[in-house]
């Protein structure tokens, strides 16, 4: 029995110390996402103040350096509104006129006295661009090699309308690094020459120092062109160009070169710093200042270590109020374990006692109630065994005497089926047969109809036939009697051709004979001497002219010869072309009596065969109407012969089904048994 209270007991604490692992999950969890949530928003703030005095830092270090030049730049403009140096430069053609001219002596006093007006005034020079020499304070005057024009401030310096700075340089004279501030002296468009101070950079690393930032923050200033000017690292002053650094330092010299301002978080050194940079107008230079982000941060990880203390704290604290408040409130459990194992063996017959009002009382009367109502549960489950047992029994009896009506059933509906089986097989085989006959019919139908549609084709193509060839005799006729006219045309022209071959022949007859005449005559003429010189040459035109007529009828008489030959051969042509129209008409006729005949054999066939395809088409229409029938009658044999087999299947199956009854029946009746010996392990009042 002890044992027993101890290991209750240590179930109790072991539920204690689950609440307390649960807590301690929940408090790390809340605590975590708390810590995480007020570490960002904290963070955020810190690094906004950081950013936000980095800002502030670079832009006033950017408006202390620019009012710093801005004042140099000023003074720049004053001096080159003195009119005694404009005069000079006017005056003062060359070096050797520099130190004569009479306004030398008030430019020089003038360039003392602004030497001295400041302690970062290197020197105070004029140099002129007409006469190529440059005079400065204490009488300085450049040797002769001097040449305005090849001096790298030159260009720069005339392109500039207002004030031009210098890029810093270390100067040899002085030791130190000096930058010039010179603009224009104009005459109108005229550049005279340029007015400049050299400028000791001495206060610039002071002044950089003061806007230091934290223990290891520091400052730096580049020129327009990326050199750097200060940096806490002296190797790199005047020794490096800031956007020719890799990394992150690099990009951000580039856009400072360009006069950007901004902040940004870049990796200098193998260290994370915040860098702020901002331009400084005057002279197109930039500064930069740099806060390292561990030191930024140095107050954010102090504030979380607090952070986590207090939370850590806190938690322990928690866990053990809930620990000892939970093992109080546990106390009764031991009474309701011990019960509920009771309850395990099957003894109903214990009950809880409450102690409290809490949750835990109110389950051991929520026990005691559910013990009460299993009780009630197993006494009418007992009762209703006993029922269940005896009605078991006689439904095993009323299912094996279903089960042989059922086994009846079954026997007469499978002889149906197999009659119903024999009649839809006899119907199909019909219902084929008549639809293979169908078919047939049809195709005949099909057949006729094309018979039929090409003799009536062919009917038309004779009868086309028989009207062309009528047409071909008309013609013929027509050929024959132009062939005739022509024949008669042709025998008219060969007698013409004769009588003018007749007439050609008395022509050159009586064109010899005038030859003849005309030679006698020009004997005469001879005989005659002078007197018949003018009957000599009319007997010598006559020759000629007789010459020339028996000449023309001899090609007259050539031309009638050769008409005369085409003339026969067309004659001959005719006439055997008169002979082979009357054979073709000959011909043509006896085709057309052909024809005629076929065309009325083909009007013959073309009713026959429309007689036929009526016939046919009566006997397809019957017989679909007889394959409709037979296909219906099938139908109905298929329907009778399905509704047969499901009244079959339904008497195997009613049979299978009184045959799982009987046997369900029979377990049912073991199960009862078996659960009323089960539930004599319940220990009850009853």
């Amino acid at each position: 029995m002890k044992r027993d209270q101890k290991r209750l007991h240590r179930r109790s604490t072991s539920i204690s110390t689950k609440l307390s692992l649960v807590l301690l999950v929940a408090i790390v969890i809340v605590f975590s996402i708390t810590g995480a949530m007020n570490y960002s928003y904290t963070k955020s703030l810190l690094v906004g103040n950081i950013e936000e005095n980095l800002s502030t830092k670079s832009n006033a270090l950017a408006d202390q350096v620019d009012s710093m030049f801005a004042e140099k730049q000023a003074m720049a403009r004053q001096i080159a509104a003195n009119q005694e140096i404009t005069d000079y430069l006017k005056t003062a053609h060359s070096r050797n006129e520099a130190r004569t001219d009479p306004h030398y002596e008030s430019v020089m006093q003038s360039l003392n006295k602004i030497v001295k007006t400041d302690d970062s005034i290197a020197m105070v020079w004029v140099a002129s661009n007409q006469g190529n020499f440059l005079i400065g304070n204490d009488n300085l005057l450049q040797d002769e090699s001097f040449d305005i024009k090849s001096r790298p401030w030159y260009e720069p310096a005339l392109a500039e309308d207002d004030v031009y700075f210098t890029e810093p340089y270390m100067d040899q004279v002085f030791g130190k690094v000096i930058l010039s501030v010179m603009t224009q002296i104009k005459d109108g468009d005229q550049t005279l020459g340029f007015v400049a101070m050299d400028l000791f950079l001495d206060d610039l690393p002071q002044l950089m120092q003061s806007y230091k930032l934290g223990k290891n923050g520091y400052s730096f200033l580049i020129s327009s062109d990326g050199t750097i000017l200060y940096h806490p690292d002296d190797k790199l002053i005047l020794d490096q160009k800031l956007p020719d650094l890799s990394g992150d330092i690099g990009n951000i010299g580039k856009k400072m070169t360009v006069g950007e301002k901004g902040l940004e978080l870049a990796k200098v050194n193998d260290q994370t710093e915040y860098i702020g940079y901002s331009p400084v107008p005057a002279t197109g230079w930039s500064v930069g200042t740099s806060l390292p982000q561990k030191e930024a941060l140095a107050g954010l990880n102090n504030y979380i270590k607090n952070i986590i203390l207090f939370f850590g704290i806190g938690g322990l604290l928690l866990i053990v109020i809930v620990y000892l408040l939970s093992k109080y409130m546990l106390k009764s459990i031991p009474h309701m374990t011990k019960v509920i194992k009771q309850l395990a063996t099957g003894n109903l017959t214990p009950r809880l006692r409450p102690r409290s009002q809490d949750e835990l009382g109110q389950v051991a009367t929520d026990i005691n109630t559910m013990i009460d109502s299993f009780t009630e549960t197993i006494n009418q489950v007992n009762d209703s065994v006993e029922q269940l047992a005896a009605s078991s029994q006689q439904l095993t009896a009323i299912s094996d005497e279903s089960a042989k009506f059922s086994n009846e059933v079954a026997t007469s509906t499978q002889e149906i089926v197999r009659g119903t089986e024999q009649q839809m097989e006899g119907a199909e085989q019909t219902s084929s047969s008549m639809e293979e006959m169908a078919s047939g019919v049809q195709k005949v139908a099909e057949s006729a109809t094309n018979v039929s549609e090409q003799t009536s084709t062919s009917a038309k193509e004779a009868v086309e036939g028989y009207n062309n060839i009528q047409r071909a005799i008309d013609q013929m006729e027509r050929i024959k009697s132009s062939v005739g006219v022509v024949s008669r045309e042709i025998k008219k022209l060969e007698e013409h051709s004769k009588a003018i071959n007749e007439m050609v022949s008395g022509i050159t007859n009586i064109a010899e004979q005038t030859q003849l005449l005309s030679l006698n005559a020009s004997i005469e003429a001879a005989r005659a001497g002078e007197h018949g010189k003018g009957f000599a040459v009319v007997a010598t035109e006559v020759k000629q002219l007789s010459e020339e007529s028996q000449e023309f009828s001899s090609r007259i008489a050539g031309i009638i010869r050769e008409v005369q030959t085409v003339t026969m051969s067309a004659s001959k042509l005719m006439n055997q072309g008169v002979l082979d129209v009357d054979k073709g008409s000959a011909i043509l006729d006896t085709a057309g009596s052909a024809f005629k005949q076929m065309t009325n054999s083909f009007h013959s066939i073309a009713d026959q065969v429309s007689e036929v395809s009526a016939a046919t088409e009566e006997i397809s229409a019957g017989t679909e109407e007889v394959t409709a029938a037979m296909s219906d009658i099938s139908e109905v044999t298929k329907g009778s012969f399905e509704h047969t087999k499901g009244i079959a299947s339904a008497a195997e199956k009613q049979l299978t089904f009184m045959d799982e009854i009987s046997s369900s029946a029979k377990t049912l009746s073991e199960m009862a048994e078996e659960l009323k010996t089960a539930l004599t392990t319940f220990k009850t009042n009853k």
